[in-house]
């Protein structure tokens, strides 16, 4: 077993025993200290995480869930691209847990289990053997303690229908007596928020003795970077021609720079503090996951910002959406059981025409209109909507059916959509029949919010967290001060499992890895296989993270050091890309492949510092021709 893996879980467990035993015996002893991390939810609640809802929980299920989406997606890009006889190899093993345990995180089934066994095994040592070690997966460590906190997999969930028919299985399932409240809530946020804040000052710390980054010349470095940026070929033309856009560039790391610094403390501010903070991240996370290639990091930020800062949209049920059907048709008691179930947020009031004759004169909608098609209002809103027009509203309304509403909207703007409702509609009982006793609807019932303080145990991981955060910030390198930092310190080490990572990305080495890349061409056909463009762009095999953290990236940065031809360096690589690519596309025996090695100086980084931007010219150190069979 990896020694480092060993090390690291032996500190682990060692101090979780120690701080678990320390906050035992508070407990036991001091009475006071039961209620310290609720009266800092408290403070937090006013502060920094004011927009709680009756349904919390509810989100909290919504945020797992897409978060286990994010995990699984990932995990069957790499499984997809894994050749046949790496299945039953440790790192296929670790593959087929990863989607496993993604699935259980993404239905909530053992969710306890399943987000400490990514925390604790893969994010630790399968990613290694798969080759995907990557700082999506430390940030994902975060969310995952945060939904583990949270207890995100009580709700709509397998476990929630299994613990409800089996009550004695809840403990068994790694759930307290009862739901975290509010003020838990808040507390897992900020530790959440911590652990991310702690790495930014990490990657601050480091940079701060970067040249490149102190002069802002890493900002245009980064857009215009061949294996970074998703629209370099775009931006590259207009860096050539403006001195602003160069400039804009340069700013935007200072300002990035500032953040990094101030995030953690202005939203313990509050006001205007925290919402720049949130506002700048916002920006950040939507240019990196649309500008960059970061493999699933933005995603996953996303999801971190999204938990932490959520505002009403979507969850706000103060002010519910009347919806008045015909309480005697098939098809429109089914789209009421519909929205019903999808409504986790209790935004939508059913309201059957058949009982409601006042209310809706009080609209001054028709008995008749009601009957014909289905209609909806806000109450204190003017607008009544109604047929095609109700069901963009709903989509509005409902945050589940968000996902529909472009489709929605293109068929109004097309005139399809209105046109199927209208022949549906005006034959509905006819086609679906009448319904003499309507089915009754599910109601949603807020959970009731606990005020206990939080549990023995949430406070003993909350706790270690916060130790092993605290480890890790002691041991930040701060190399402008000449302080070399403790990395390799075993409790440094161990907070890596709450994602508290050791990170230097898009360093002076990071930046010139657009120097160097290679292309790989079928020499039957005379087509380039799906890794590198000629111009060093990213083609579809990178969709594996393997092939990217384990193979051309590795390639790119080790060439920045080298000359001449590497394909002698680099051989079983290429011949492992190409075996990876035969396999994708279902083809057998020996295939000829030439490989072209391309290198390109990056830009004089004194001369963006002055805002002038000037490429030079590509030339192509080598091609050679080899053979792979399959």
């Amino acid at each position: 077993m990896n020694e480092k893996f060993v090390v690291l879980q032996t500190a682990f467990a060692v101090s979780f025993a120690a701080i678990a035993a320390i906050v035992f015996f508070a407990h036991r002893f001091v009475p006071q200290s039961r209620t310290v991390l609720s009266r800092f939810g408290t403070f937090l609640q006013t502060r920094s995480f004011p927009v709680f809802t009756p349904y919390e929980h509810n989100r909290l299920a919504v945020l797992r869930f897409f978060f286990g989406l994010i995990l699984l997606l990932r995990a069957i890009d790499v499984a997809s691209l894994l050749l046949p006889e790496e299945y039953f190899m440790t790192l296929g093993y670790f593959s087929a847990f990863e989607i496993i345990f993604a699935l259980c995180v993404m239905f909530g089934f053992a969710t306890q289990f399943a987000l400490g066994f990514f925390m604790l095994v893969m994010w630790i040592l399968g990613e290694d053997y798969l080759g995907t070690i990557t700082l999506g997966n430390d940030v994902g460590a975060m969310v995952a303690l945060f939904l583990l906190l949270t207890e995100a997999g009580r709700t709509f969930s397998i476990d929630a229908y299994v613990v409800k028919k089996i009550p004695f299985l809840r403990p068994v399932f790694g759930y307290g007596s009862h739901l975290p409240g509010n003020e838990s809530i808040a507390v897992a946020k900020f530790v959440m928020l911590f652990s991310y804040w702690l790495v930014c000052m990490y990657s601050l710390m480091i940079h701060l003795n970067e040249p490149a980054w102190m002069t802002g010349v890493t900002g245009p470095m980064l857009f215009v970077n061949n294996f970074m940026s998703r629209f370099h070929y775009l931006i590259e033309p207009i860096m050539l021609q403006s001195t602003l856009a160069v400039l804009a560039a340069r700013l935007s790391l200072v300002v990035m720079m500032v953040w990094y610094a101030a995030l953690l403390p202005f939203v313990l501010l509050g006001g205007w503090w925290r919402i720049a903070a949130i506002i700048w991240g916002v920006l950040f996370f939507l240019l990196s996951s649309v500008g960059l290639q970061l493999g699933s990091l933005a995603y996953i930020e996303m999801i971190l910002w999204i938990a932490c800062f959520w505002p009403q949209w979507g969850v706000d049920s103060s002010k519910k959406l009347l919806l008045f059907y015909d309480d005697k048709c098939n098809l429109c008691d089914r789209t009421v059981q519909f929205v019903r179930r999808v409504d986790f947020f209790d935004r939508v009031s059913l309201t059957p025409v058949s009982k409601n004759h006042d209310l809706l004169a009080t609209y001054g909608i028709s008995v008749e209109a009601a009957l014909e098609d289905l209609h909806g209002v806000i109450p204190g809103e003017n607008n009544v909507a109604a047929g095609y027009d109700l069901y963009l509203l709903l989509a509005r309304h409902v945050l589940v059916l968000w996902l529909a509403l472009p489709m929605l909207w293109l068929g109004k703007i097309l005139a399809i959509g209105p046109a199927v409702y209208r022949f549906v509609a005006a034959r509905r009982r006819a086609m679906f029949g009448v319904c003499v006793l309507p089915r009754p609807k599910p109601e949603w019932v807020a959970p009731v919010q606990t005020q206990l303080p939080p549990s023995l145990i949430f406070n003993m991981v909350v706790w270690h967290a916060i130790f092993l955060g605290l480890a890790y910030a002691i041991a930040i390198p701060v190399p402008y001060m000449g302080h070399k930092g403790y990395n390799k310190h075993p409790l440094a080490q161990a907070a890596r499992v709450y994602g508290d990572t050791h990170i230097d990305v898009f360093n002076s080495i990071d930046l010139k890895m657009m120097d160097n890349w290679f292309t790989l061409t079928d020499v039957e056909t005379n087509t380039l296989l799906p890794i590198f463009d000629t111009d060093g762009s990213r083609f579809a095999l990178h969709r594996s993270d393997r092939v990217y953290f384990g193979n051309t990236l590795r390639f790119r940065r080790s060439e920045i050091f080298q000359t001449g031809c590497g394909y002698t360096r680099w051989e079983k690589h290429m011949d492992y890309l190409t075996q990876v690519w035969m396999h994708n596309v279902g083809l057998t025996g020996t295939r000829e492949i030439r490989f072209t090695q391309y290198h390109r100086p990056h830009p004089d980084q004194d001369l963006v510092a002055q805002n002038i931007y000037r490429k030079n010219p590509v030339e192509v150190r080598c091609e050679v021709t080899f053979t792979s069979m399959r």
